[in-house]
């Protein structure tokens, strides 16, 4: 592949794949419609549409990694990085990406919070605050993916079924 197309495709990605935003950066073209029209064309020829499906395929998640993925949730475990020996309860980000765990991390906030004492001397603190992502609801996705809810709608009252036959022969019936 042409060392020009090779840079469309990666600024296409760059740019979330926006082609003519793409193709202005590659090629220094100012006019997006010159761009555009450019852009497509390029985006028409095999050997860019195969490398975009690569760089695709590449990126996307394996229906194994997926409920890999939701598995881990579901097992998630913040005593896992945190140091309970202590008696501190330090929750340890650092911890936490030495065991490949911080897909598990939800959301992490930090806080300064300051105290004061009898005397009135003020100290602060950071606390951090770390929300795994919820085992429940990773458990329903995986309970739903290996068939164990079956999820089912009642009917009541009556139920009329007519048929109707188009170009039917009376007499054969």
């Amino acid at each position: 592949m042409r060392a020009k197309w090779h840079a469309f495709v990666d600024e296409y990605f760059r740019l979330n794949m926006n082609g003519t935003r793409a193709y202005k950066a590659v090629y220094g073209v100012e006019d997006d419609d010159v761009a555009g029209a450019s852009a497509a064309r390029l985006l028409g020829k095999a050997r860019i549409v195969e490398e975009i499906g690569k760089r695709i395929t590449e990126k996307a998640m394996s229906a194994d990694e997926v409920l890999t993925r939701l598995a881990d949730m579901a097992r998630g475990d913040l005593g896992d990085f945190m140091d309970i020996e202590s008696m501190s309860f330090d929750i340890s980000l650092q911890k936490a990406k030495e065991l490949g765990l911080t897909h598990l991390i939800k959301k992490v906030k930090q806080r300064t919070v300051t105290t004061a004492d009898k005397s009135g001397e003020e100290t602060e603190t950071n606390v951090q605050e770390i929300e795994l992502h919820s085992s429940l609801e990773a458990l329903r996705d995986l309970a739903r993916v290996h068939g164990l809810f079956k999820d089912q709608v009642e009917h009541s009252g009556d139920i009329r079924i007519v048929v109707e036959y188009e170009d039917a022969d009376l007499e054969t019936a």
